[in-house]
């Protein structure tokens, strides 16, 4: 696909002033959600892709996330914008523009799974991963025709299958990523087995996903962050170190963090209750390290000085939970919160409700997701 377009928004991003590069300051405003059916171009054709695009209220443009999900091989039913949502919500309270995008013939887009992968002696994994990628080119083509989004700075993020061909759209000169994240990416093919069951016939198959990782590090020059679980069934340790390694050895900067074992497979960590908190803690450090917005921890500094010690540790937990998310205080002390709720009015009442259960009285709102009342 010509790369024209994007090549030239990353060049004007060149003229942008510093200040536009520093972390974003949030301000408290709610989550605002579009469904669409976003219309792109593939191959020559038209497809709508069904789109979930989240934001804080508010007027002004945002740095793009674009966020992708993982599925099995030809299985497009289980797979809807729920596997996405909670993420488009997370980046959006980080100041993005955030975008989960489900690929043709998944959820209700257009078109039909590009399933050609080879097989386990024949593999042609670089065939399925550069066609997953062209729908996410395609999707940011599209986005860049919104006058909200900034795609001076673009962030894209995908799991497992997705999580790979988010490695193939970081890989092209067509393409101007700020940063890629990689969680639990790969593509496996295995006959018969569980997958956490080594299947030797399918050697080639793995060996064939290593040297396309090899290839996208030769040409991906953004920064990129890998999140892996020590009990992934499909990419366990051993090869996600294989796929590091050759990424890196191609020239390719990759973070890869080995997050301890998730619940009984750590595959699920991405769209799973709870797998968020072990990912977003290691998400922040890495916008933060690359001068990427993420939330602000500064204004929460004078509510945890005059906290007891019991209380700060419970505020600094909250600050590390998923949105939506509510803090709550009692009146004579006392921490409260709730987290990972679909809405932030269902986070607030919980959180209500919860606080003056446990201290017999009316309980005030001390923050909403990172905004401080």
């Amino acid at each position: 696909m010509s790369g024209v377009f994007l090549r030239k928004v990353a060049a004007a991003a060149a003229v942008l002033v510093a200040s536009q590069l520093a972390p974003h300051r949030l301000h408290a405003q709610p989550a605002v959600e579009q469904p669409i059916r976003l219309p792109v171009q593939i191959g020559g054709r038209t497809y709508a892709l069904e789109t979930l695009v989240v934001r804080q209220a508010g007027q002004d443009r945002r740095p793009v996330a674009l966020i992708t999900h993982g599925a099995s091989f030809g299985t497009a039913g289980p797979v809807t914008l729920g596997w996405v949502r909670q993420w488009t919500h997370d980046l959006a309270h980080r100041g993005w523009l955030a975008v989960g995008v489900m690929r043709r013939g998944y959820g209700n887009s257009d078109g039909t799974i590009e399933d050609d992968a080879g097989t386990c002696a024949k593999p042609n994994v670089g065939h399925y991963l550069e066609g997953h990628a062209d729908d996410l080119e395609a999707a940011l083509r599209a986005i860049a025709r919104r006058p909200d989004a900034d795609m001076s700075r673009v962030l894209a993020i995908g799991h497992s299958s997705g999580g790979a061909a988010t490695m193939a759209l970081a890989a092209r000169p067509s393409v101007h990523l700020a940063a890629a994240v990689n969680v639990s990416g790969g593509l496996a093919r295995r006959r018969l087995r569980l997958p956490s069951e080594p299947d030797p016939e399918c050697a080639p198959y793995e060996a064939d996903l290593v040297r396309n990782f090899g290839r996208f590090g030769a040409t991906a020059r953004m920064p990129t962050l890998w999140l892996y679980s020590e009990n992934d069934s499909w990419f366990g340790p051993a090869l996600a170190r294989r796929l590091h390694a050759a990424f890196t050895a191609g020239g390719g900067r990759a973070d890869l963090v080995m997050l301890p074992p998730f619940g009984q497979d750590g595959h699920a960590m991405f769209f799973a209750s709870g797998g968020r908190q072990l990912l977003l803690p290691e998400l922040d450090r890495f916008l933060r390290t690359n001068g990427l917005p993420t939330w602000d921890a500064a204004p929460f500094g004078p509510l945890l000085a005059r906290l007891s010690p019991a209380d700060r540790d419970s505020v600094e937990q909250y600050m590390r939970m998923p949105t939506e998310k509510v803090l709550t205080l009692g009146p004579n002390g006392g921490v409260y919160w709730q987290w990972g709720e679909w809405t932030l009015e269902e986070a607030r009442a919980k959180a209500l409700a919860y606080c003056r259960l446990k201290v017999g009285r009316v309980c005030s709102v001390a923050a909403e997701n990172f905004d401080l009342k």
